[in-house]
């Protein structure tokens, strides 16, 4: 009777683990079908993949977007750039140093802006909740013997309380050093050194976000 109970114990204990073989067997027979029938899928083509895209970080312009552009000359200062027919440009003369109350606005500290330019869509503009402003560049008379950089820092830390400026190139002639304007959260402040020249600086305002404004500051250039 014991051995009959241990050839009882032992034939189940085969015929469990001679289950188990079975059932791992068939699991690998069906992982090598379903992968056998997938290559086959895509070398035949039934199955497509999707190449990655990589995002450019900044928008990027064509000719053909450009090629109906005009193109504004500045020879007094001696700039240029091209801007869509439809935006309409606007010029304003120096302001008044005599009018600042000193460390209140930014004209007090660099005296005075001597010309300003702006660039604005007046299509659909609804003020003043929308004022169609897109850039601004400004010729600003430096009496602080302070390059582009020193002014950024000083405007930064002055007004917005920006510990430090970053260096940008917004053309290939146009590189400078801007920070956010923390105080609205609507757009950016930009300073670069005047080509051969070291009693001006140029200051550029633009809205956040704004791929226009950056497609028209990327062909600036200075001219003779």
């Amino acid at each position: 009777m014991v051995q009959m109970e241990r050839n009882l114990k032992g034939f189940t204990r085969y015929n469990t683990i001679s289950g188990y073989a079975h059932l791992f067997l068939l699991v690998i027979i069906v992982l090598i079908g379903t992968g056998g029938l997938l290559y086959y899928s895509w070398q035949k083509g039934l199955i497509k993949t999707t190449p990655s895209q990589k995002l450019s970080p900044t928008p990027t312009i064509s000719l053909n977007e450009t090629s109906d552009w005009k193109t504004h000359y500045n020879v007094e200062y001696g700039f240029s750039f091209e801007y869509p027919e439809y935006l309409v440009i606007q010029e304003f003369g120096p302001s008044s140093p005599e009018n600042c109350v000193s460390g209140k606005t930014p004209e007090c500290v660099t005296t005075y802006n001597i010309y300003t330019l702006q660039i604005v869509d007046e299509r659909n503009v609804n003020p003043p909740e929308n004022s169609g402003f897109i850039l601004d560049i400004s010729i600003v008379r430096n009496n602080l013997d302070k390059n582009s950089k020193q002014l950024a820092n000083l405007y930064a830390g002055m007004f917005f309380d920006v510990p430090e400026v970053n260096e940008l190139l917004l053309s290939d002639e146009l590189k400078g050093f801007y920070y956010e304007d923390n105080i609205s959260g609507m757009g950016y402040e930009f300073w670069a050194d005047f080509k051969n020249r070291d009693d001006i600086v140029i200051g550029v305002t633009w809205i956040k976000n704004n791929n226009l404004a950056n497609q028209i500051l990327s062909t600036f250039k200075f001219i003779e």
